[in-house]
């Protein structure tokens, strides 16, 4: 769980499909804690986020200054959100 939300969306303003469910990111170095829809059952990304705060990043510095960032296989978007959130351009394909 977790509050708040980030991006201008969040928990009360965007209806989530069936199978998901809003968990917090909050264990990035140098960002707010923000809301991320993840997957409601079996996805180690998602119950990663959901139980420890986070998927592999940890310090938005180790990306350097910002810039334009391509996101190869986006996934549910935890480097995308995380590296728009520290003011990167982030385009995305999954």
């Amino acid at each position: 769980g977790g509050g708040g939300g980030g991006g201008g969306g969040g928990r009360s303003s965007c209806p989530l499909p069936p199978g998901s469910k809003w968990c917090s990111v909050h264990t990035i170095a140098g960002l707010p804690a923000f809301d991320i829809a993840v997957y409601a059952a079996n996805d180690i990304v998602s119950n990663n986020i959901c139980q420890q705060g986070g998927w592999e990043i940890t310090n938005m510095a180790d990306f350097g200054k910002p810039g334009h960032a391509l996101d190869i296989g986006g996934n549910i978007g935890m480097y995308t959100l995380a590296l728009a959130a520290a003011g990167w351009k982030v385009t995305t394909f999954e």
